[in-house]
């Protein structure tokens, strides 16, 4: 039985309309939305509602609450799903492998270019992804998008192309 932490800090994927004012907004992480039809065999999940943010929002202190929640699960021999938001996903794969996050366990980030409460959305197809991501490695820190799998924390999202990518030097 696999030990695994689901971190959510908020992020397009977790978006829902909110009529009163005609905006997609962070409002609560709905677990239940999220992961109520995934068959999670195998895998013993705790759920951590970290953030509730856009991610275009994140402070400092965000980011280290972030990577303090990743080295408590870490240490309690936890693998390490983080969804976050698709704008700073970067900058957390970045962040978190400047602070030894890979050497400590397995953390997989992902995200989502269309709200889960939108037709047509790529949050399902990433979340999957990212779920045998993480069920396949012990150690590291990855992001799962669009059917790839990026190591560390040399990514960028390419706002053209609408998904993430290896910059090009």
């Amino acid at each position: 039985m696999q030990t695994v932490t689901i971190i959510l800090t908020g992020g397009t994927l977790g978006k829902t309309y909110e009529a009163s004012t005609g905006n997609m907004v962070n409002a609560d992480n709905d677990v239940d939305r999220l992961f109520g039809n995934l068959r999670l065999d195998g895998m013993d999940v705790r759920f951590v509602d970290l953030l509730q943010k856009d991610s275009l929002d994140f402070s400092e202190e965000d980011f280290s609450l972030i990577l303090g929640a990743v080295a408590d699960a870490h240490s309690a021999g936890a693998k390490v799903l983080l969804i976050c938001g698709t704008d700073r996903l970067p900058d957390l794969a970045r962040k978190l492998c400047e602070d030894g996050a890979g050497g400590r366990g397995v953390t997989v980030l992902t995200g989502a270019m269309v709200p889960l409460s939108v037709d047509g959305s790529d949050a399902f197809q990433n979340l999957v992804q990212a779920l045998t991501v993480l069920r396949l490695s012990d150690e590291g820190v990855r992001t799962a998008f669009h059917n790839q799998v990026f190591d560390g924390g040399t990514i960028e999202k390419d706002r053209r192309k609408m998904t993430m990518v290896v910059p090009q030097v």
